[in-house]
């Protein structure tokens, strides 16, 4: 099924021509020292009928500055919505330690953040997009990139012609040799040759979708495809997806599973499928400590850029791994916490594979209750370096039942009046105890919100670290 042309009244490539001229990046430098008005009627005036366009990258432009500086520093070309949909570059960079093949094939390019780090060692690299713009923008992107071979309109359509190549001729591209196990790299013990790799549309016309069958394209439907023609294929997805309901429907040839984090959220979770699974498949929760400097506005005007991102060194990073069979529930005596107490709550990653238990209990943590995703420290890892950790600690100021009438002066008198909140397996959301205790958002404190053995509620006033 193809998509509808995103600007089906816009020349393409006298668009590209616009997003890299001199003029528009005369006016970007000019309008972002100025107030907004009279701001449409100046982009008219200088772009005529593609003014919406160039008011559109002073949004790209305060966003890829942060999402994927770099690239964009180097003079990489995106729309406000490729920049909102692609990979942020952080977690592209760590992603492209695993992407590892000879032959690269991204079936749903987009923007192509993905595609440019993990084909960065040199391997052909085929890439397909419906979009008109986004074709023309990545012929723009990749302009200086030796190793692409082609930029398709249709994904599908060039799957079926992969397919049919590979069944006339009977050639497939043999497994790679395996390569010794490396720690950093987890995925070597299976390194493959050719890769394929798809993030479907989950929100087809505007509407979101938890099913894969109602995705575009239907993964489930060309899945047993893509396995026949490609060694490897990746699956991207959002942080919504159930794992263990995705891996029954590819029929156990999941090998591997990324849950990863960046910036204290789940981005994404990334699968990775073969026609032949040997051995159990293996979780990963990765967690992404830090990510390139935040590059100002200010920084990129004027800059005289290089066409190319030479370092993808990827930022700092932990990863916990284990097999699908380790991934069961690990429940430890509750325990009670107080004043001076630290607590560790483990990154979304861990939560989402559910390895936190394991995690905890490999580092000596005790949960503080079956149900809540808090684990009790020793006060000996007070030292440790709170960045490095995959998940945030926080040290306990006070242990407070929840009893709204009184909580909320009992804050007061400990000088907490504004403060960021927490709930979970709590029976009210952030926004209802904001509203009830009348709290604003500030950093006088952490607030805790939880419940205890014995369906103790209580809110933990504390201190991230």
């Amino acid at each position: 099924m193809k998509l509808p042309n995103l600007y089906p009244y816009v020349d393409s490539v006298k668009l590209v021509d616009l997003l890299h001229s001199e003029s528009l990046r005369d006016f970007l430098q000019s309008e972002a020292a100025r107030d907004e008005r009279g701001r449409i009627s100046r982009a008219q005036k200088t772009f005529g009928p593609m003014a919406s366009f160039a008011l559109e990258q002073l949004h790209v432009q305060r966003k890829a500055v942060v999402k994927a500086p770099q690239l964009y520093l180097s003079g990489w070309l995106f729309t406000q919505r490729s920049l909102e949909q692609c990979t942020s570059e952080a977690v592209a960079r760590v992603k492209s330690k695993w992407l590892q093949g000879d032959r690269f094939t991204d079936l749903t390019t987009g923007a192509g953040v993905d595609a440019f780090f993990a084909s960065r060692s040199g391997i052909p690299l085929s890439l397909a997009e419906h979009d008109p713009l986004l074709r023309a923008m990545l012929a723009y992107n990749f302009r200086w990139t030796g190793n692409l071979l082609n930029i398709e309109e249709d994904g599908m359509s060039y799957l079926k012609s992969i397919s049919e190549s590979a069944s006339m001729s009977g050639v497939h591209t043999p497994l790679m040799k395996t390569k010794a196990d490396n720690s950093s790299n987890p995925i070597d013990r299976h390194a493959i040759g050719s890769v394929a790799y798809i993030d479907p549309d989950r929100r087809p016309d505007g509407r979101r979708t938890s099913s894969w069958q109602d995705s575009i394209p239907n993964i489930i439907a060309i899945m047993p495809q893509l396995c026949r023609s490609f060694d490897s294929v990746w699956v991207k997805s959002s942080p919504m997806t159930d794992p263990t309901a995705s891996m029954r429907a590819w029929n156990d040839h999941t090998t591997d599973v990324f849950a990863i984090c960046w910036q204290g959220e789940l981005k994404e979770i990334l699968f990775r499928v073969q026609k032949e699974r040997h051995g159990d498949c293996r979780l990963h929760a990765v967690y992404i400590h830090g990510h390139d400097p935040n590059d100002s506005i200010e920084a990129i005007k004027g800059q005289n850029t290089s066409p190319m991102v030479h370092d993808i060194v990827p930022p700092p990073f932990h990863i916990y791994s284990r097999s699908l069979s380790e991934a069961k529930a690990v429940h430890s005596n509750a325990s009670q916490v107080g004043p001076g107490d630290m607590l560790f709550e483990p990154h979304a990653g861990l939560t989402r594979l559910n390895l936190s238990g394991h995690f905890a209990a490999e580092m000596g943590y005790t949960q503080l209750a079956p149900h809540v995703p808090y684990f009790l420290m020793d006060s000996n890892h007070s030292a440790l370096r709170t960045d490095h950790m995959p998940g945030r600690i926080f040290k306990i100021r006070e242990v407070l039942n929840y009893q709204p009438k009184t909580l909320a002066n009992q804050l007061k008198t400990m000088g907490v009046h504004r403060a960021m909140l927490a709930s979970k397996c709590f029976y009210l959301n952030v926004a209802q105890l904001r509203s009830t205790l009348k709290i604003p958002d500030g950093d006088d404190a952490y607030l805790i919100f939880t419940t205890l053995s014995g369906n103790r509620a209580v809110c933990f006033v504390a201190d991230l670290l």
